[in-house]
């Protein structure tokens, strides 16, 4: 019985092995055009002409930034007055949510009481 079985097998591998082979084969030689010469300046002609055709329709990718020049920035008046500007804004903010000193809440105590039975009612139903 198990010979009866094993028969179709076989011959469905053996049938398949040369196609396999042939795929192993191109892919063989793919793998060995891919730094060959020929191909690498086809692949750049290839970008080349791609950019050129970018350009002539007007796609850019816009102008390159300067970080230098930004760098540099940070230490002008201008720089420290946008930065000083941002932070009273944001203590603007604080100041609007009800915490008029911008004081930090002490939250030690409540990460204290997380495993409390007390808390975990209060959170649980509401209760104060």
């Amino acid at each position: 019985m198990k010979k009866a079985l094993m028969i179709p097998f076989a011959i469905a591998a053996l049938s398949a092995a040369p196609l396999s082979f042939a795929q192993a084969n191109d892919y063989l030689a793919q793998r060995q055009n891919l730094d060959s010469p020929a191909h690498i300046q086809a692949v750049a002609r290839q970008a080349i002409a791609q950019g050129e055709q970018a350009r002539a329709t007007g796609q850019t990718q816009g102008q390159a930034r300067d970080y230098l020049a930004e760098r540099q920035d940070l230490d002008q008046g201008a720089a420290i007055a946008d930065a000083y500007r941002d932070i009273q804004d944001q203590q603007a903010v604080v100041k609007a949510e009800g915490n008029p000193e911008g004081v930090r809440a002490d939250y030690l105590d409540e990460r204290r009481s997380l495993d409390n039975q007390d808390h975990i009612q209060r959170v649980l139903f509401g209760q104060s």
